[in-house]
């Protein structure tokens, strides 16, 4: 996998899975402040834990934040395996095995003209007869070692893993520009191992003109079609993508910076900070009973003491 799109997958992962999980630690210390023991301030010296029913909903928020999270990512996950399992299927039904040169496919019996890499743990590579009756050998080579490239580095598992972790930020502005621009990314790359570092660069071109009219190839945030003809034209030029990628970085960055700021005021919010005393069951002031006893000191409960 090319590197800046390693550290795109890597990075978002990161940041994802390390807010819930800072939403899940935040909640939880959020509930232990909410529950902290206070000394009493009528002298005698014993603490007691405050009632603290009204204080535990940033405990309970911050709970509910962390585990929509982790639950929305194995959705996500859960959904993209279950859909490559239902393609993969209807393939292999229609399929048989074939090699070419030293790369293994399986030939799908259909009328469209698709080739596609499928599976994340065991990828194949999966290619229709009419893509091959369209192609020449010479260029059936081309889009095999480009499919093959993508089996090899498993990206269709980093584009899953990608939009699973994405699935939590389904409000972010820009969210699926990070999977376009990983997918353009891996495109790029298999692009270059296919025509041998552009050494075949002229018959990648033929195919790419041939293909140009599935309507799959465009279906972009703009144009990957275009920026590897730009690559095969002038492989030593930089390919610049929009400024909408950028953008997105800066949205997942604000985010980053939203969680910290909204776990820490839970945790303040869940602090005790109540105006009036704390008074002791001695001083027959009615006191709440907490189910939680204090770690040094037993105390009777204001039902108790009546």
């Amino acid at each position: 996998m090319p590197r800046s799109s390693f550290l795109t997958v890597v990075g978002v992962a990161g940041v994802v899975l390390a807010s819930a999980a800072m939403f899940g630690v935040a909640g939880w210390r959020a509930w232990r402040a909410a529950y902290q023991p206070l000394v009493s301030d009528c002298g005698c010296g014993q603490t007691i834990i405050t009632p603290a029913r009204q204080d535990l909903w940033p405990a309970g928020l911050l709970f509910m934040v962390a585990s929509s999270m982790f639950i929305l990512v194995l959705w996500s996950l859960g959904r993209s395996i279950q859909t490559d399992r239902r393609m993969q299927a209807d393939f292999l039904r229609r399929s048989t095995r074939t090699q070419f040169n030293d790369i293994h496919f399986r030939e799908v019996q259909s009328t469209e003209v698709f080739a596609v890499t499928a599976g994340f743990w065991r990828p194949r590579v999966y290619m229709s007869t009419a893509m091959l009756h369209l192609l020449s050998r010479s260029e059936q080579a081309i889009v095999l070692r480009h499919e093959a490239t993508h089996a090899r580095l498993r990206h269709p598992l980093a584009i899953a893993f990608l939009r699973a972790c994405l699935a939590p930020l389904w409000w972010l502005p820009g969210r699926k520009n990070l999977i376009t621009y990983v997918s353009a990314r891996q495109e790029l790359e298999a692009d270059r191992v296919a025509t041998r570092n552009f050494a075949d660069a002229p018959t990648a071109a033929r195919v790419m003109m041939k293909l140009a009219v599935v309507p799959v190839l465009a279906g972009t945030a703009w144009s990957t079609l275009e920026s590897r003809i730009d690559q095969l034209l002038n492989p030593q030029a930089v390919i610049r993508f929009p400024r909408a990628v950028r953008f997105s970085w800066v949205a997942v960055v604000l985010f980053v910076a939203l969680s910290f700021g909204v776990s820490a005021l839970g945790v303040s919010a869940a602090a005790p900070h109540r105006a009036e005393s704390v008074q002791c069951v001695d001083q027959r002031r009615i006191c709440v009973p907490s189910p939680v006893r204090p770690p040094m000191t037993t105390l009777r409960s204001s039902y108790g003491a009546r």
